[in-house]
């Protein structure tokens, strides 16, 4: 039996304009997973105009009631584990253990947002639309909703089309917890449902877009152009792991499998890169081999088994696959896999990777584990600070003193302020942009944020970055 789903407006279950559907695909599997509501543009224009109506009321609202708001919020998210790990895994097509872990890590956010101070809190002027990501697509709408409510703006919702469900049930969810009904609207279908409101509407004072790019440039030029209409870019993470000469080897393999093949670590964490110093490489580079021939795909039945989980869709395969090629063509050298069944990329090994190529510096969401070979701790401090997304550092030696001062330099010389370190890891977040000027992602402006939320919103361990146009 095929769940059909509705859109979600009012706080209530209605059918678009249209009645049309579309399929949702579940990518482990290929098969036909539930049905949803393809809106049309008159639903957008609908589910903008009820949220916009309920800023007056909202603008009403105190931090506290807010506050609860959240909790109730997190402690619905955990009644609806079993529901929430049933849609992840049919939907994105993750194993129960990813699901479980990106369950826990949304429902910790929104612990910490509540818990930080709350003695002031935004008026929104206008409705924040919302485009989210296929990629941990609960912890990521989970984030957005958040900030929206820190920032006292209403919302409108339009999930991407590969995992509408999850972005319907968390707007149920909070709308349960306590969202006034209309504050929240999920709308389903393409993105280009809302282009002629982005051109001229000014109920729409905010935009939030959820991607793994370093721009925006998905979105259309006058609405990046726009001097009244800010723009919350949420991207995800990257990992570098940094395996120096006097590394465990079995240590420093376990953990770039899971960062990079298995994706256990930080749910906001979708791509990554290994540094290794020449003197160990070959042996890292065969035990890494050994290990990444050892996982299986998520419906693998091996017990016990270490498992990958499909790309959402033979585009995303595909998109995969042409960064390989570039890189070989630029002289990487592939190591393991290079190809894909379906929607499984295999585990992929790529070594020679150089700042020329694509893999080294753009972020892709895949099985992938570029290597980059370095003669010593200053070629590896080089190479862990050249991006400017939210990073992951992970330093494997044994020595703490060198760890620590690796650690010290990575921050600095990323040029970040916002880094926080413990003995395992380094979390770096790209600096807040000040009066910029027209960038490629359109025109940067200075924003005053609730006093003591700047930490929780930019700066945390679980949580990617906001960068604010």
């Amino acid at each position: 039996m095929i769940t059909p789903y509705k859109l979600f407006v009012h706080g209530e279950w209605i059918n678009s304009q249209n009645l049309e559907y579309f399929e949702d695909f579940n990518p482990a599997t290929g098969k036909r997973y539930a049905k949803v509501s393809l809106a049309g543009s008159s639903d957008g224009s609908r589910a903008v105009e009820t949220a916009f109506q309920s800023l007056p009321a909202w603008s009403r609202v105190l931090p506290k009631e807010r506050q609860s708001i959240l909790l109730e919020a997190a402690q619905r998210l955990d009644a609806e584990k079993s529901r929430l790990t049933t849609v992840l895994t049919s939907e994105t097509g993750v194993g129960k253990e990813r699901a479980a872990s990106e369950i826990e890590q949304s429902i910790d956010l929104i612990h910490r947002a509540a818990g930080s101070e709350f003695s002031s809190h935004g008026k929104g002027t206008g409705v924040n639309l919302i485009f989210t990501h296929w990629y941990s697509p609960l912890y990521f709408t989970v984030k957005a909703i958040v900030n929206a409510i820190i920032d006292g703006s209403s919302m409108v919702i339009n999930p991407s089309m590969e995992t509408p469900v999850i972005g319907l049930l968390v707007g149920e969810i909070f709308q349960l917890a306590g969202l006034p009904k209309d504050l929240l609207n999920v709308i389903t279908g393409p993105s280009e449902l809302f282009d002629s409101l982005l051109f001229n509407d000014t109920r729409i004072s905010q935009l939030t877009v959820i991607n793994e790019t370093d721009t925006i440039s998905c979105l259309p030029t006058h609405m990046l152009e726009s001097d009244s209409r800010q723009v919350d870019h949420i991207r995800f993470g990257h990992a570098s792991l940094l395996v120096l000469d006097d590394a465990d080897i079995d240590t420093s393999v376990d953990r770039a499998a899971r960062l990079l093949f298995e994706k256990t670590g930080p749910v906001w964490v979708a791509s990554g890169h290994v540094l290794v110093e020449r003197k160990i490489e070959k042996c890292f580079m065969q035990h890494l081999i050994d290990a990444a021939k050892q996982l299986v795909d998520v419906n693998g039945s091996a017990k016990g088994s270490r498992k990958i989980t499909p790309l959402i869709s033979e585009q995303q395969v595909q998109k995969v696959h042409a960064r390989i090629n570039e890189a070989i063509i630029k002289g990487a050298c592939i190591n393991l896999g290079g190809c894909y069944e379906g929607c499984l990329y295999k585990p992929t090994i790529i070594s020679d990777v150089t700042p020329a190529m694509n893999i080294y510096k753009r972020p892709f969401i895949g099985p992938i584990a570029p290597v980059i070979t370095v003669n010593n701790d200053g070629e590896a401090v080089f190479h862990a600070v050249q991006t400017s997304r939210p990073s992951l550092v992970m330093i494997m030696t044994e020595n703490l003193k060198r760890r620590q001062k690796l650690y010290k330099e990575i921050a600095t010389g990323s040029g970040h302020t916002q880094a926080t370190g413990q003995d395992n890891f380094l979390v770096i977040l790209p600096e807040q942009p000040k009066n910029r000027g027209i960038s490629d992602q359109g025109n940067w402006k200075n924003q005053t944020r609730p006093a003591g939320l700047e930490g929780f919103k930019n700066a945390d361990f679980n949580g990617g970055s906001n960068e604010r146009v």
